[in-house]
């Protein structure tokens, strides 16, 4: 079905029925599309701005309520009918405003019905209620969410009105009735309605003078002529005197002209406000009181004369005095106090007043801090000071403190403890602040802190650096890695091309094991590192390195030697990183700094005693050559040779921190050089003479594919980086896994929520919302459902508590870029239960291709494309019909028709996004 929409009307009713979708939403096969126009958008803003209008301005209230009953929606009208602010509405439930009673009414119709009224009560903002007949309309809006349109008439007079009339009905059939009666005996009737207006009168009178407050009447000329007992000994004068006497004889004459003032509003509008005067007493006393006048009519409406209540207000005014009084002495406390005090607005913590303390303290004038406050006049240092001192006062709280750092208007700061709290003071929200100068105690502290946390503070700034750089170079170095494995496991690539993808291979290893070794020097205390001990080949080792440098020489023109010692053990134990380190620094350096000529790496092993010897590298070049000078500094962090090398980059950190190395394993490096003759660095490390290493345990051959009988898994890859996603779908797609594609973490959570992926790939690091939040979403869904899948995190970062982190968010295990994919396949297998075969197994021979999930099967593009308009239209009238068409074709379609099911549009095209983006590789 086409959504249905319902539109408010001024007069409360509804406009529903099923419209066509958009031409822009129709089928590309509809002869009577057209694309939609300017004229027609322009069209389209001014309907819109025309029913804005409408529904703004309609007396109705009328709303807008998703399927839960909250206001996406409300019109100005709540605002005049029940004193509501429209916007404060949105986001709250709509049966909160509804009567206790009729809110079943309400809550039982409103999710299945369409089209229906009811009557209802509604809470006002004063807390009453008032009576509404309201009509309910479901539509779907363009997202394929049910909303329900609410239009609303206060009905309140009008029921009210209508009990009038019944009570009225009722009082004139009574009235009838008694009349009849009393036609039968009038005489007796009228005896006794005599009686009953006696005995009124006396009530009347009784009522009249046993009020406590002053009732007194008066002609138009201003004779007294009624009052009661409270207005005799309000005035101290026996009634027989009182009755004939002039206001004004009562009137103090200060207050005639305006008691003759209010005499005439009273005459010619029927009513004024309380004021207050004084009243002379029989005594000459004078009582202070407050005065409620209305006028008197007779019966053809003509003014006669006035009736006032008078209330004696001798007490408020004591009150009052001692309230002033009250004031006084703390205006006197407040501007005499040698603590910096000022009374400022709650609202914004502008200044009413300051005493001279506090304007000593802030180095102002009086005029330059009146209406402003500490923010506008910038005194505070740091922001989030100030934040810390208002936020318990916003909340509710009745004092608030915190030291804070102000700056003065020459520049200087001062340490300030500011101490806030509320006071009542005419009705204002307004607060008292204390201010107290800390400046020496706070130089103290800051003093003591500084010294504490200045040994941490550079080694702090460092790691997060190296944890930064790590993550910039590991995540390239994962697409690098990756695809060199992925390409060297090509059975018909050349020799030669698989020894250049070796080297790769191995380059890269080795960068990651300078990155590691960085990262762990991070951690070490300053002048400390550890040194490794185990068994490797010496010799594999300076082949590695030639290798790797061979290829950089041949591509400057520069000719490569390597020479090896036959005298060399081929095992040695020591640290191999290291030793490696310190050999790709030196070459790196030879290669960079030569233009022409040779690079020569020379290694020869000094025998010593017990099984020990001196491995003697050095590496020689036909570059500038080094001053003497320059050979001063050059082990120097930060400090590069001059002349050549100073115009090449680089931090200057290389030769110093290569020589460290050195001399941490108990070697060293020299030079010798001489500007114009090239140079020859000489490293020097002692190495233990090491057995061959144990090889029974041999690597295993690589998977090839799934095991025989094994379900496809379903993998979801989650990484902000397309080379990363790409690698791992061209790593597990030839396998037989289905592999599905998220750019972020929420595109991941929401991928996940409708695929429940076999397992998920999560990286960390990512735009927006990281792994880590991404991760806990999950988790916190599966708790839900009950179910829990494996995910395997994906990070560049080294350091342990990164790990902790992911762990402790929900990750199974954490996988450290570049990622192997044997490693990663492993991985899969072992966190999802995956069987894997591989190239060293027999495989039978006709395996069964696996078959492909219903969201990777090919979908007509034209068809696709259609669906992921439909879609982001919020048509699912077609969107239906042609899942229809592709599932009579033998599409299956199962994820999608359960996403179109549930009005799910943006989810829907991302999943199509999704499936052509598979389609196309």
């Amino acid at each position: 079905m086409a959504a249905q929409e319902g539109l408010p009307q001024p007069d409360g009713g509804m406009l529903s029925g099923t419209s066509a979708p958009p031409a822009a939403t129709r089928r590309s096969g509809d002869a009577s599309a057209a694309p939609v126009g300017n004229d027609a958008a322009d069209a389209l803003r001014d309907a819109e701005d025309r029913f804005r209008c409408l529904v703004e301005e309609a007396s109705d209230l009328i709303a807008e309520v998703d399927e839960r009953g909250v206001f996406t929606y409300a019109s100005p009208g709540y605002r005049r009918a029940l004193g509501l602010d429209p916007a404060a509405l949105i986001g709250t439930a709509a049966e909160e405003m509804v009567h206790p009673e009729d809110r079943e009414a309400v809550v039982r119709h409103l999710p299945r019905r369409s089209g229906f009224g009811i009557r209802l009560r509604a809470r006002h903002a004063d807390g009453a209620y008032r009576w509404f007949d309201a009509s309910f309309r479901t539509f779907l809006n363009r997202s394929g969410a049910p909303r329900v349109v609410v239009t609303s008439r206060d009905v309140t007079n009008q029921l009210e009105a209508e009990r009038a009339l019944r009570q009225a009905h009722q009082e004139m059939e009574a009235h009838v009735l008694e009349r009849t009666a009393e036609l039968r005996q009038e005489i007796a009737d009228r005896r006794k309605a005599e009686g009953a207006l006696r005995a009124s009168q006396r009530r009347f009178s009784d009522l009249y003078h046993s009020i406590t407050d002053a009732l007194v009447e008066t002609r138009l000329d201003g004779a007294l002529t009624e009052f009661n007992a409270a207005f005799v000994s309000l005035t101290g004068y026996p009634a027989e005197r009182l009755r004939g006497m002039h206001y004004n004889d009562l009137t103090p004459e200060e207050y005639h002209e305006t008691e003759r003032a209010v005499v005439e509003c009273i005459v010619r509008g029927g009513s004024h406000g309380a004021y207050q005067k004084e009243y002379r007493r029989r005594d000459g006393s004078r009582v202070p009181v407050e005065l409620q006048v209305y006028r008197l009519v007779d019966g053809d409406g003509e003014p006669t004369g006035s009736w006032a209540i008078v209330r004696d207000i001798t007490e408020r005014r004591k009150a009052e005095a001692a309230l002033r009084q009250s004031r006084e002495l703390f205006y006197h406390i407040f501007t005499a106090s040698p603590l910096g005090l000022g009374l400022a607005h709650l609202d914004g913590g502008r200044f009413m007043d300051v005493n001279q303390a506090l304007l000593d303290i802030m180095q102002r004038s009086r005029d330059d801090v009146i209406g402003r406050s500490p923010a506008d006049m910038d005194l505070w240092a740091v922001a989030e000071q100030r934040r810390a001192l208002m936020q318990p006062l916003l909340s509710g709280d009745d004092s608030s403190v915190v030291d804070a750092r102000w700056t003065l208007p020459d520049g200087h700061e001062v340490h300030v403890q500011v101490n806030a709290r509320r006071v009542a003071l005419d009705e204002s929200n307004l607060i008292l602040i204390g201010v107290t100068d800390i400046t020496v105690k706070a130089r103290e502290a800051e003093a003591l802190r500084l010294a504490a946390e200045a040994a941490s503070a550079a080694s702090k700034a460092k790691s997060v650096f190296l944890a930064n750089m790590s993550h910039e170079i590991r995540t390239p170095m994962n697409a690098i890695m990756g695809f060199a494995q992925l390409v060297a496991q090509d059975e018909e690539l050349p020799d030669r091309c698989r020894q250049q993808l070796e080297v790769i291979l191995r380059s890269g290893e080795h960068l990651l094991g300078l990155i590691n070794a960085v990262l762990e020097m991070s951690r070490i205390e300053a002048g400390r590192m550890a040194v490794a001990s185990r068994e490797f080949g010496l010799r594999t080792l300076l082949k590695d390195v030639a290798a790797m440098f061979h290829l950089r020489a041949l591509a400057k023109g520069l000719q490569f030697v390597s020479i090896g010692s036959e005298s060399a053990p081929p095992h040695v134990a020591g640290d191999d990183g290291k030793v490696r380190q310190v050999l790709v620094n030196l070459l790196g350096n030879a290669v960079k700094f030569t233009k022409r000529g040779h690079v020569t790496l020379r290694s020869c092993w000094e025998a010593d005693h017990d099984n020990m010897g001196w491995l003697v590298v050095s590496v020689e070049d036909t570059g500038p050559g080094i001053s003497g000078a320059d050979q001063a500094r050059l082990f120097r962090p930060f400090e590069q040779a001059s002349g050549v090398r100073a115009t090449q980059a680089g931090t200057g950190l290389g030769l110093a921190i290569s020589r460290d190395i050195a001399r941490l394993m108990g070697g060293d490096i020299t030079v010798i050089s001489a500007p114009g003759q090239g140079s020859v660095f000489e490293l020097r490390v002692p190495l233990a003479v090491a057995e061959a290493p144990d090889r029974s345990d041999s690597p295993k051959t690589r998977i090839i594919g799934l095991a025989p009988g094994q379900e496809p898994p379903t993998v979801l890859m989650v990484d902000d980086s397309e080379d990363n996603r790409r690698l791992v779908c061209d790593a597990l797609r030839p396998l037989g896994m289905w592999v599905h594609e998220a750019r972020d973490g929420a595109e991941g959570v929401d991928l996940w929520l409708h695929l429940r992926p076999t397992i998920t790939l999560m990286d960390m690091r990512m735009p927006g919302m990281d792994g880590c939040e991404a991760i806990r979403r999950i988790r916190a869904a599966e708790a839900e459902a009950g179910v829990r899948t494996p995910i395997l995190a994906l990070t560049a970062a080294m350091f342990e508590e990164d790990r902790s982190r992911l762990m402790a968010a929900g990750a199974d295990d954490v996988l450290v870029k570049p990622i192997d994919i044997d490693r990663l396949l492993v991985g899969i297998g072992a966190a999802a239960h995956v069987a894997f075969t591989r190239a060293d197994e027999p495989q039978p021979e006709h395996e069964p291709p696996a078959a492909a999930p219903p969201e990777e099967l090919s979908l007509p593009a034209v068809a696709a494309a259609a669906l992921r308009s439909d879609a982001l239209n919020g048509n699912f009238s077609a969107v239906h019909s042609r899942l229809d068409e592709l599932e009579a074709a033998g599409h299956a379609i199962g994820a999608l028709r359960g996403l179109a099911d549930q009005y799910d549009g943006e989810a829907l095209a991302r999943l199509l996004n999704n499936l052509e983006t598979s389609a196309g590789r």
